[in-house]
This record gives structure tokens, C-alpha cells and sequence, in this order.
């Protein structure tokens, strides 16, 4: 009975594994505090552009109502969670 040989192909070459790129940390979840904190100081910076006057109307009414809306989402959320 022949044994089995193992493959000269196989059992002699060595294949690195391909890199992989380590895991990163799961990103911390932002408070409401910390969203509205943000909004308010995109807003303080709205304002600031309005002055510069760099922008039309409709652009800054439509990033005011963007920001808005982001403030008083993380208010909900926080008055629901106290």
C-alpha cells in the first residue's frame, strides 16, 4: 500500500497572512450635552459668517434651521433620559 506524500508545493512554501488592519476602540457615544454644546458653537459660528456677510439668505437660513433642529433634538433626548 502506497502512504500518502505530502505535497513538496504545500509543505514547503510559506505564505505570510495578508495584513489586517487592527480593530479600532469603539468611539464613545456623545452626550446631549455634548451635541448641544457643538450645535451652539456651529451656530456662534453662523452668526460670525452672517456679519462677514460671505453668505445668501437661504443658505444660512437653511444651516440655522439644520442646527436648530440638532439642539432641539438633544433637548428631547435629554429631558427624556432625567
Amino acid at each position: 500500500m502506497k502512504t500518502a506524500s505530502k505535497s513538496p508545493l504545500i509543505a514547503g512554501t510559506y505564505a505570510p497572512a495578508p495584513y489586517r488592519k487592527p480593530k479600532s476602540m469603539p468611539k464613545p457615544k456623545a452626550t446631549a450635552a455634548d451635541v448641544i454644546a457643538k450645535a451652539t458653537k456651529a451656530r456662534a459660528d453662523l452668526v460670525a459668517q452672517i456679519t462677514l456677510g460671505r453668505m445668501s439668505a437661504a443658505e444660512i437660513n437653511a444651516r440655522d434651521l439644520k442646527l436648530r433642529n440638532i439642539i432641539a433634538r438633544a433637548n428631547r433626548a435629554q429631558s427624556a433620559i432625567a
